[in-house]
């Protein structure tokens, strides 16, 4: 059989981000970019591999504890090396709440089998699914070997269509199908989960394994993070088993807002916390937010969205993607909460609504 294409070719997709099966292995990495880092994914930023790593090297040298695994890790993990024995195209789902670490839990699978399969996660638009079967088929057959693909997809709407059109793809290269040729990872988020189900469930309250976790990985930050733990919301909302006394803590900020004249900033806050609350996983572009705040702004210089947004300020996380840097607020629950806090206030979540999309769409 004629070899696939380049590994290195496969990786270069704009549809999947692909973890290497060698990630960061042999690479310098500056230290402050490894402190960012876990700083970003312990206030409440989306996991990155990077997170792994430094975890797992931290493990492995006596400077860390492990990283936090949730009590479904083995059986998820065991459910897709169960489907190594099936040919064609399957799927282990993965049902969880917000804000409970699934998107986490699926992302530490995967770095784990990352010698095991092609293992990648879906991060561009469902809009085109031909060309998302197109790169997952060529991370399939890229090198001299075919293997098997692990693809992380959350959006449980477009299994069965990318289903059909990787079975295209493949039937159009006449490649033979006696082997796994993806295993789907459907990351599913729902506010209620069925109970008693054979897929692996993730809810927003933490097993006494999992809070003794909690309880040593928390000293180890403590020791290392000093002060800055308090605003490390996303950890500190799952180690106090998601209390709502810690939430609305943290949301104080939020009750001294007013009905009228409100800051651009406070605006931008509200609406950022209303879409969070709504719409779990979603965000802004943080050129969109300055854009919105600078005729309102009255810090001079080169300060960043962060800086601008106090004192609102920890609560908003920024992070980087291939993208462009983007804005949500550290944890589903804080979203929630801060709306909640500015209904109370008198501000409509029709108003918040309406003044910024009308914002936004004009852009």
């Amino acid at each position: 059989m004629a070899n696939g294409p380049a590994l290195s070719t496969a990786r270069s997709g704009e549809m999947l981000d692909v973890l290497n099966a060698n990630q960061f292995e042999g690479e310098f990495i500056d230290q402050e970019v490894v402190k960012q880092a876990e700083e970003n994914f312990y206030r409440g930023g989306p996991p990155k591999w990077l997170n792994f790593y430094i975890s797992e090297q931290a493990e492995s040298d006596g400077t860390g504890t492990p990283f936090i695994t949730r009590d479904g890790y083995d059986k998820l993990k065991e459910q897709i090396l169960q489907q190594k024995k099936f040919p064609g195209i399957s799927t282990v789902k993965l049902f969880h709440q917000p804000g409970c670490g699934g998107t986490t839990l699926a992302m530490k699978v995967l770095w784990d089998l990352r010698k095991t399969f092609r293992c990648a996660v879906l991060t561009g638009s469902t809009s085109d699914i031909t060309n998302v079967a197109k790169e997952v088929v060529h991370l399939f057959t890229a090198g001299s070997q075919q293997k098997t693909v692990l693809l992380l997809v959350n959006d449980e709407q477009i299994l069965e269509n990318l289903q059909d059109n990787i079975m295209v793809k493949i039937a159009e290269q006449q490649r033979v199908k006696r082997m796994p040729v993806v295993i789907f990872l459907n990351c599913v988020r729902k506010d209620a989960l069925l109970q008693n189900s054979d897929h692996v469930v993730l809810q927003k309250e933490l097993s006494n394994t999992e809070k003794q976790k909690f309880d040593e990985k928390n000293k180890e930050l403590c020791r290392k993070y000093s002060d800055k733990c308090n605003q490390f919301h996303g950890f500190n909302i799952m180690h106090t088993n998601f209390s709502k006394a810690y939430v609305e803590q943290v949301c104080e900020v939020f009750s001294t807002i007013r009905r009228t004249n409100k800051p651009k900033k406070t605006q931008l806050a509200a609406f950022i916390s209303l879409l969070n609350a709504y719409v779990p996983g979603s965000y802004l572009l943080e050129s969109q937010c300055l854009d919105f705040i600078k005729h309102d702004d009255y810090i001079n210089g080169d300060f960043s969205l962060e800086d601008r947004m106090e004192p609102f300020s920890h609560l908003i996380i920024t992070f980087q993607e291939a993208s462009g840097k983007k804005v949500c607020m550290a944890h589903h629950m804080i979203a929630q909460c801060c709306t909640e806090l500015m209904v109370e206030a008198g501000v409509a979540r029709s108003n918040t609504a309406k003044n910024q999309i009308d914002h936004f769409v004009q852009r």
